[in-house]
């Protein structure tokens, strides 16, 4: 597998898992079928799928970004083919079990989700802000009618904003590298690989098939829900 995917991978997953928090905490694990293995790579199970164009390794998990549930999948395609194959974000798409729990769902596009991510970050920022003054001007009151201490003012505004910087600079680095990280459209030579990131809305269900379309094949990689 390519060495930079792998690194992508384990950066998305430190970073991503810094934007958000909700309970109860949801985790997907592999569910290989006789056709498929798993292979560990970097504290990530791939599942991996060979065809007659190309190898195919997928892993996928629930991840919080901005304080919103994703399914997030991580492919790498490897081309064995005698000729270029090409792969895109909607060549994906995952199918629910039971079928109740929804339809298919489609894969969003990048360019429209990271504008998106940007001005809802931008959104919580702001809210932050807004909260350090509140905050602030609360805590500068000794007692009830007393005078406001400006003092103790600026030292809880400096510190608050410390911590927005902070959890701002996190959430940056987030969207930067899930950005340069998404899965566009790419032409895989033959005897090369390439590899990339697919986001979907998160709808909870049993079971999930990931679909990846390649060269005329369909490659099927299952993952069960967990939850803690």
């Amino acid at each position: 597998m390519n060495r930079l995917f792998v690194s992508i991978c384990s950066v998305l997953v430190s970073l991503v898992s810094l934007t958000g928090c909700s309970t109860p905490h949801y985790a997907l694990r592999p569910a290989p079928s006789v056709t498929s293995h798993i292979e560990r790579i970097e504290r990530m199970d791939f599942i991996k799928v060979s065809g007659h164009s190309a190898d195919v390794m997928a892993s996928m998990d629930v991840f919080n970004i901005l304080d919103k549930r994703y399914l997030l999948a991580f492919i790498n395609v490897s081309n064995i083919s005698n000729a270029k194959i090409e792969i895109s974000y909607d060549s994906l798409d995952i199918a629910c079990r039971p079928s109740s729990a929804g339809k298919k769902l489609a894969p969003f596009e990048p360019e429209t989700l990271i504008t998106r991510l940007a001005k809802e970050r931008a959104s919580q920022e702001s809210s932050r802000n807004w909260g350090t003054v509140f905050l602030a001007l609360s805590a500068a009151h000794h007692d009830s009618g007393s005078s406001t201490d400006i003092t103790k003012v600026d030292r809880t505004v400096e510190n608050r904003n410390a911590d927005t910087q902070s959890q701002s600079s996190q959430a940056s680095k987030a969207l930067r590298f899930l950005d340069e990280s998404l899965l566009r459209r790419d032409k895989v030579e033959t005897a090369t690989e390439t590899g990339g990131c697919v986001l979907f809305p998160f709808v909870k269900a049993d079971f999930y098939k990931l679909h990846v379309r390649i060269g005329g094949e369909t490659f099927e990689f299952d993952f069960q829900l967990r939850s803690y």
